[in-house]
């Protein structure tokens, strides 16, 4: 109940008391003093039901801040693109390795504002795959580049060992890729928008991006990335662009019917950026598809609650990374007497110290206290911002 209806029902109360004492002065006074206890009853169960209200919303700050983190992390869940089969191909003894990729060029089926061979969003996307350290990559120009090599080892017109007899070449060590990533434009589109003070442009570009497994020719995930750039235009009494980017100065904002155009420049700089956005999207989905695996070694320290990883830079491990942790336990299959195992996450933490193979790791959330030989799995950094 609000104030208003806590005051309305006090007045209610108030006019049948009145009616109640026949006008008289015994009674007005009987009435102005219940009256005015309930009128008292009434503001402390308002200011009550204030400040417990305010108490859950900084309540509910503290702990906005307090998990300022992604939900996988402060809910202890499973992590996007984990599977089990992860875990049991590790117990089986199938060490994980980085996943190589080749990207193919993109394509559209859409009308763009630039020219996608000249952007190269392939490149693009590769450089931020890169950035995480997880992938490793097959060129194929690289690939072309090496085959003509080997073609000239092979010939007489070449030595294949130094003067101290070592091969100073090899054939054949070339390893080709297990994922192919194809990434087609599905959109790109512009919004003009009458913001009242000013105008507002927006270019948005969507992108559909397939893994395929080589190994087998099946679709082994699909995502969709998404990117925006904004900005802000004032425009002069004939629509003319007089404050924004620079590239956009010399352009006109026309009205068709009931939406806005804008006329008289090249769009190109704002749709590269929202081309970046999308492709940085891409490349935290894809981080996720391909989480990093390994598992806790030495003693758990529950003072500060640390514990040894066997994963470091060289996997691509940084300072700040989220990891959860998961536990295995061993079951077999009723049917088959197969062995197989059963897992569940107990913890999550971040990385604080990482070195080349190894790293130090501190909970951040426990179910249960991490052991040596439970599993690790990472979650994209970006995540948590």
């Amino acid at each position: 109940m609000n104030k208003i209806k806590l005051l309305t029902v006090c007045a209610a109360l108030c006019i049948a008391l009145s009616c109640a004492s026949n006008n008289t002065i015994e009674g007005t006074k009987s009435v102005s003093s219940r009256a005015g206890s309930l009128l008292e009853s009434a503001a402390k169960a308002y200011s009550n039901k204030i400040k417990n209200q305010n108490a859950k919303e900084k309540a509910a700050k503290n702990a906005d801040k307090e998990y300022d983190v992604p939900k996988e992390v402060a809910q202890i869940l499973m992590p996007p693109g984990y599977s089990d089969k992860i875990i049991n191909d590790m117990k089986k003894g199938i060490k994980p390795s980085k996943p190589r990729v080749s990207i193919a060029k993109f394509d559209s089926n859409v009308t763009l504002y630039m020219n996608i061979d000249e952007l190269k969003m392939d490149e693009l996307l590769q450089t931020a795959l890169q950035k995480t350290g997880r992938f490793e990559f097959f060129n194929q120009l690289e690939y072309d580049a090496q085959i003509g090599q080997q073609r000239l080892f092979n010939s007489d017109e070449f030595v294949t060992t130094n003067k101290n007899g070592q091969s100073v070449a090899e054939i054949g060590q070339t390893e080709a890729a297990v994922y192919m990533v194809t990434c087609s434009v599905t959109s790109a589109t512009k919004e003009i928008t009458d913001e009242y003070a000013f105008y507002k442009f927006k270019a948005k570009l969507t992108f559909n991006v397939n893994v395929t497994d080589l190994t087998t020719g099946t679709l082994y995930k699909a995502v969709q990335g998404e990117g925006v750039a904004a900005v802000k235009l004032f425009l002069d009494d004939r629509g003319n662009v007089i404050k924004g980017p620079v590239a956009l100065r010399s352009a006109r904002i026309v009205k068709n019917g009931t939406k806005y155009d804008m006329v008289g420049v090249d769009m190109a700089v704002q749709f590269t950026e929202a081309a970046q956005a999308a492709i940085n999207n891409c490349a935290e989905q894809l981080e996720n598809m391909f989480p990093l695996v390994g598992y806790c070694m030495g003693k758990y320290n529950e003072s500060d609650k640390t514990i040894k990883v066997n994963l470091g830079s060289n996997q691509g491990l940084n300072d700040g990374d989220y990891l959860i942790v998961i536990r295995a336990d061993e079951d077999e299959d009723p049917f088959t007497g197969e062995k197989f195992y059963e897992t569940r996450p107990i913890a999550s933490a971040q990385v604080q110290g990482v070195g080349d193979e190894s790293a130090n790791i501190t909970m951040i959330n426990i179910k249960e206290n991490p052991n040596r030989g439970d599993f690790v799995v990472s979650i994209s950094r970006k995540r948590g911002n």
